[in-house]
């Protein structure tokens, strides 16, 4: 009885282990579409500004924006997918460019959701138009 326990305890781990360090692009997805979201922060507003994204979407809509038309959410990365990031491993940083052009096929330009890696720290930003 007490091996059996430890089966399903190690297969437990083994499951949760894998869960974490396994994510999809799917995975990533979802988050996008159920995350919670926050305020966007300045930082992130100067960010999206000189990339020209603000300029693109505001010609494209006919109107100005403001930081408060705009929220974001950080993506819950695998441990894998974050260190990925950072160490610019080759397969990650193809994953993201894969969730980057998926998550472009959901709207049209200039698209009203836009990813940023900030590849440094091992995050991914999702920067939406509200």
């Amino acid at each position: 009885m007490r091996e059996q326990i430890n089966k399903i305890n190690n297969w437990k781990q083994f499951l949760n282990e894998n869960t974490q360090n396994n994510k999809t692009i799917q995975d990533y997805l979802k988050q996008v579409e159920y995350g919670d979201y926050e305020e966007l922060t300045t930082e992130l507003y100067d960010f999206i500004s000189m990339e020209g994204w603000l300029v693109n979407i505001e010609d494209e809509f006919g109107e100005e924006y403001e930081q408060e038309d705009f929220e974001y959410l950080k993506l819950d990365l695998s441990e894998k997918d974050r260190l990925g990031l950072i160490n610019m491993d080759e397969n990650i940083v193809e994953k993201f460019n894969d969730f980057d052009m998926e998550l472009k096929n959901r709207g049209e330009y200039p698209y009203d959701t836009l990813d940023f890696i900030d590849y440094e720290n091992g995050i991914v930003y999702i920067i939406r138009l509200l």
